[in-house]
């Protein structure tokens, strides 16, 4: 049913538009352009909805695709009709004013200022509606190429963030061994200073001794005592040390405990001092 009607539309006497040389297509005024779509297109597209057949060409393709062709290069000759009559209609509005009342300089700057904003706002409708496909993806490719240097610029971001980490890490292990070593240097500083001192004093004391003062010699007489009362010290120490080690291999192993050891004449004295003991005899001097 539905190829009979597909049939009847091609081949029937009455359908103007299915082709562009019959006669009288010409003398086809625009505004008929603008009416609604053909219902026998409409009875067509209802009839093959369901089927396979509407995925395919349908029959007068071409005719509809140069119709709607048509139809949208009409609007947009249209639109700019429209707008060209409305900038000669300023134009002229203000020729008219101009000559008939007379304009100052001002006023003149300011119509030549408006004019060519009108200029600049035509200039940029017609950019507008000229904005091809050629153009939106030359936009898309530069969006790309935006977004693969801010993608670049955030790579190089987080490395340079990177080195900063690995860069305050070692300025801290640095300034950690510097610190040390400042520590180390005030420390041996310390100790120069104290040595240099106490050379000093020895180097005073020394010239004051080969000048013949008093104070340098009762200092040096000082410092003898000092020190033979250290060795004196030392050496009753070891004596007491060695009478310990000479008593415990030899009386407290061979002298028996009671009478015999009180017999033997010997005894120990303690040294109030440290509680050391000391060895002596009771007839050493008669």
């Amino acid at each position: 049913m539905s190829q009979i009607v597909v049939d009847a539309v091609v081949e029937g006497p009455d359908r103007r538009s299915a082709s562009f040389a019959e006669p009288g297509f010409e003398d086809v005024d625009d505004t008929m352009l603008l009416d609604p779509p053909d219902p026998v297109d409409l009875l067509i597209a209802h009839t093959h909805a369901d089927q396979a057949v509407n995925l395919g060409a349908r029959p007068l393709d071409f005719v509809r695709a140069k119709v709607s062709e048509l139809k949208k290069e009409n609007t947009r000759l249209k639109d700019r009709v429209a707008d060209l009559e409305q900038t000669l209609s300023i134009v002229q509005t203000a020729q008219e004013w101009t000559l008939g009342k007379g304009m100052t300089q001002e006023q003149a700057m300011r119509m030549q200022e408006i004019k060519t904003l009108l200029e600049q706002a035509k200039k940029a409708r017609e950019e507008m509606q000229n904005f091809s496909s050629a153009s939106r993806a030359a936009l898309y490719e530069k969006l790309r190429t935006c977004k693969a240097m801010l993608r670049r610029e955030r790579q190089e971001k987080v490395e340079m963030k990177d080195r900063l980490m690995h860069a305050f890490d070692h300025a801290r292990a640095h300034r950690d061994a510097y610190r040390r070593l400042k520590q180390q240097r005030d420390e041996e500083n310390e100790r120069w200073q104290q040595a240099m001192k106490e050379t000093k004093e020895r180097h005073r004391l020394e010239l004051r001794r080969l000048h013949g003062d008093p104070a340098a010699m009762q200092s040096d007489r000082q410092d003898q005592f000092s020190f033979y009362g250290e060795r004196v010290l030392d050496d009753l120490i070891t004596l007491q040390q060695h009478l310990r080690g000479v008593k415990e291999r030899t009386v407290d192993t061979v002298v028996l405990e009671g009478e015999e050891f009180e017999g033997s004449g010997l005894h120990f004295l303690q040294d109030p001092s440290d509680g050391a003991e000391v060895l002596a005899t009771t007839d050493a001097f008669g």
